[in-house]
């Protein structure tokens, strides 16, 4: 029983991990982006990830039959957690692209 928990615990956060690099690699294709198309670029993979963690649940809880509460409730934390992660990342990128081009924009 143990062992099952431990294997939905770290099937949860592989899946949420890959969630999170996909995440990064996207944003860091967007940043570069016009407004218009990062927003596309952002809310489309948000999309997309949302549609993909609903299949992984399913196929986790179906399929794998992994333990269902320790895989759930580890998705959800681990989503919140790399959540957090990915605005920091963003607004770190954006900073970083806010001072690089500091001259440029026109407030």
């Amino acid at each position: 029983m143990e062992t099952n928990i431990a294997i939905a615990i770290l099937s949860a956060i592989a899946v949420c991990g890959v969630n999170l690099i996909i995440a990064i690699v996207i944003a860091g294709i967007a940043i570069k982006k016009d407004w218009q198309s990062f927003n596309k670029l952002i809310f489309g993979a948000m999309a997309v990830r949302f549609v993909l963690i609903m299949i992984s649940l399913w196929v986790g809880i179906s399929i794998l039959s992994l333990h269902t509460k320790a895989y759930v409730l580890t998705i959800l934390v681990s989503i919140f957690v790399f959540t957090i992660i990915e605005i920091v990342y963003l607004n770190h990128q954006a900073k970083s692209l806010k001072a690089k081009y500091k001259d440029n924009l026109k407030i």
